[in-house]
């Protein structure tokens, strides 16, 4: 199978409307969606829609577990828009979620870690940002764990719910990963 980007365990690749049926199974369960802030899918016509309406397009992948092919989540590599509605070229936000069945297995760290590298040392990046609901604190020690850092607090619409939250912005600089992983002068030690 062609990837776009891999780790050691996890591939990249762009979502196909024949991902429906594996999508909708992670993205049902109860303890997928909400902590996201979004509601757990009803039906695989629901999940084509939301395939169709936001997860196909260019920056945002399932993950897939290399060893069976099995598709295990989402990961989102978001353009970012400054005040004024102009695209920040050099800047991108994750956006992540894995099936409940995958949980516990270093999955979503890995798949951050491998998303970070992809973005600083494929893409170009200078800067990655990734927030987290406060209530969800899976996300905030997988963030924590990969280096970002929180630049600032917001309330977000978790409009599904209908849901204000308050939500922690994090960030990370290509510099400061560069320095954490001993990639300085352009040499990747590896994830």
């Amino acid at each position: 199978m062609e990837y776009s980007y891999q780790t050691e365990r996890l591939g990249f690749r762009p979502w196909t409307m024949d991902d429906a049926e594996a999508c909708f199974a992670l993205s049902s369960d109860p303890h997928v969606g909400p902590p996201c802030g979004w509601r757990p899918h009803q039906t695989v016509d629901e999940t084509r829609a939301i395939l169709r309406g936001i997860l196909i397009n260019d920056f945002t992948f399932c993950i897939v577990e290399k060893a069976t092919g099995t598709v295990i989540g989402n990961m989102g590599i978001d353009p970012m828009w400054d005040e004024m509605g102009e695209l920040v070229p050099d800047e991108r936000e994750l956006g992540f979620w894995l099936g409940y069945p995958y949980w516990d297995r270093g999955y979503m760290t890995e798949a951050v870690l491998g998303t970070i590298r992809y973005c600083f040392a494929s893409l170009g990046m200078r800067r990655l940002w990734c927030g987290y609901f406060k209530t969800n604190l899976r996300s905030k020690r997988v963030q924590e764990k990969c280096g970002f850092r929180p630049d600032h607090t917001v309330i977000r619409s978790a409009r599904q719910l209908g849901e204000e939250r308050e939500t922690v912005i994090n960030r990370l600089d290509r510099e400061t990963w560069e320095q954490q992983s001993g990639r300085e002068n352009g040499q990747d030690a590896g994830v």
